[in-house]
């Protein structure tokens, strides 16, 4: 799975009462726990044991768990109180019939669009596992390998969100301003788009 080493897989069922009921669940989460996922598997576990890497400073091991889904869809928020509640980083590959969506939870969730299921893979290479889990954050947030560029991965993921939500604020002003009938609302939200967008360009230079 994903392209590593057969040596890392594990392929352990998990059963699904036991493992829901061990998480601080309100009961509304636990009824899309049940509805949106069909079982779980832990399909990988990535250690010096198990590939040939070095221990990390911070991170000892990175877990792959398999979601297998009911239908197309998934509460993204399980994933984050999976993630939340388990001492390990973890990757999320949610699978419906022939496709996937990976996940990786780093102070937010990060995912992918869906792809074809033999299309997922990740690159490994790397030194120790505090690096290789930067470089599977970096290849699933950013789409690149290179989790070190000028920027430390924190720093550009912070970046990446902050250029998000001023493409989406500059849109919803403009927006705002082209419906708007007074023109001194309409001039002000107009020189606040511009603002953000000023701001974006400033940013995206420094990407």
């Amino acid at each position: 799975m994903l392209g590593l080493p057969s040596t890392t897989e594990v392929m352990r069922p998990m059963p699904k009462v036991a493992f829901y009921e061990h998480l601080q669940l309100k009961p509304q989460k636990k009824k899309l726990f049940v509805s949106q996922i069909d079982k779980l598997t832990l399909a990988n576990s990535i250690k010096p044991s198990t590939m040939n890497i070095r221990d990390g400073e911070k991170y000892h091991e990175v877990l792959v768990l398999l979601v297998h889904l009911k239908h197309k869809e998934l509460d993204e928020s399980l994933l984050v109180t999976i993630a939340r509640q388990n001492g390990h980083p973890l990757v999320f590959v949610c699978r419906y019939l022939n496709e996937s969506q990976i996940y990786v939870y780093r102070q937010r969730l990060y995912g992918t669009g869906w792809l074809p299921t033999d299309a997922t893979t990740l690159n490994t290479s790397a030194e120790d596992l505090d690096q290789l889990w930067d470089s599977i954050c970096s290849q699933i947030a950013l789409g690149t390998e290179d989790a070190c560029d000028i920027l430390d991965l924190d720093t550009r993921l912070s970046l990446n969100q902050r250029i998000s939500a001023l493409e989406a604020e500059s849109r919803r002003l403009m927006e705002r301003s082209r419906k708007e009938k007074q023109p001194a609302t309409k001039n002000r939200l107009h020189e606040d788009a511009r603002a953000k967008m000023r701001e974006l360009e400033r940013l995206k230079a420094g990407a």
